[in-house]
């Protein structure tokens, strides 16, 4: 028997890159996987035919993890087609380098809403989600917050407060059988 099986994951930003290969592999230890993405409806489109050509289960669900309405209907997706949540990715953000000079609020609110509001969004609607054995939320970090590049002011905060708020959250939802 798989590993996953009978499990559902929602991973975010799985249309392309990092997020489309964790949903593959998932789906090849068998869990059904919900794929989101922001704007890449092709891409997150040809990971679900994969992953059903090869036998798996999997949806693709649009939303921006920065927006609770478009997070709620995620979930909501998920359970409608499902029925069950056991596993939350955080994968999707916003990789950008800007130098101190160019940094805008814009720039700077778009990286944080991705990469930090939208994990807490996710992983506070993936809680309501979990069943009585609890669930998984896996948060994607990066390295970057040991090497500290130039012009990565913004990006490398974003990753930090991912270090943080994980470690925050494991506390506050272990306890909960959230692991």
């Amino acid at each position: 028997m798989s590993k996953l099986a009978n499990k559902v994951a929602v991973v975010t930003g799985a249309s392309k890159g990092i997020g489309a290969g964790i949903a593959k592999s998932l789906a090849e230890a068998g869990a059904a996987v919900v794929m989101n993405y922001a704007s890449a409806k092709d891409g997150a489109d040809k990971v679900v035919a994969e992953i059903k050509s090869n036998g798996g289960k999997a949806i693709a669900v649009q939303g921006n993890v920065a927006k609770a309405a478009d997070v709620e209907r995620i979930f909501a997706e998920t359970k409608k087609a499902f029925g069950r949540l056991d596993v939350l990715v955080n994968n999707a953000g916003v990789y950008q380098f800007t130098p101190l000079e160019d940094i805008t609020e814009e720039s700077f609110h778009k990286l944080f809403n991705t990469n930090v509001l939208g994990l807490l969004l996710a992983t506070k609607e993936a809680a309501k989600y979990f069943g009585e054995e609890g669930g998984s939320v896996i948060n994607i970090g990066s390295a970057v917050t040991e090497i500290h590049p130039p012009a990565s002011a913004v990006y490398t905060a974003t990753k930090g407060a991912v270090d943080a708020v994980t470690r925050v959250l494991a506390k506050e939802l272990g306890r909960r059988k959230f692991v």
